[in-house]
C-alpha cells in the first residue's frame, strides 16, 4: 500500500557556493555564466596535478548577529588545525539564517 503524498512548503532558501553566498550573489552569478572555478587557496595542492576547483570564501554570518548572541549562548566546536568540519558548520550556519531571515522569522531581518 503505498504512503499518501506528505506537502511541503518552502519559506525561506539560503545558499554557500564558489558563486555566493547568498540567493541574489549566486542567483546574478549563475545567470551572468559564471563557473565558480578558480585557484584553491584554502590549503597547499602544490603536490597535486589538479590545483583549481569550486572554492568557496567568505562564510560568515552578519556581525550584527553575533552581536546579538553573548558567549553564554555560543556553542564552540573544538577544531584541529585543518579540520575542514568548521567550513562545514559555518556553511550550514548561513544557509539556515538566508533561509529564516527570508522567511521573515523574528530576529532574521
Amino acid at each position: 500500500m503505498s504512503q499518501p503524498l506528505k506537502r511541503i512548503a518552502v519559506t525561506g532558501m539560503g545558499v554557500v557556493s564558489p558563486l555566493g553566498n547568498d540567493i541574489p550573489t549566486f542567483w546574478n552569478a549563475l545567470c551572468s555564466g559564471k563557473d565558480g572555478i578558480s585557484q584553491i587557496t584554502s590549503c597547499d595542492l602544490s603536490d597535486f596535478v589538479i590545483q583549481q576547483g569550486g572554492q568557496v570564501t567568505n562564510v560568515e554570518l552578519p556581525p550584527e548577529l553575533h552581536a546579538e548572541f553573548g558567549d553564554d549562548r555560543r556553542l564552540r566546536i573544538p577544531m584541529r588545525p585543518g579540520n575542514r568540519s568548521l567550513n562545514l558548520s559555518n556553511a550550514a550556519a548561513v544557509v539556515v539564517y538566508e533561509a529564516w531571515r527570508q522567511a521573515s522569522f523574528a530576529g532574521g531581518s
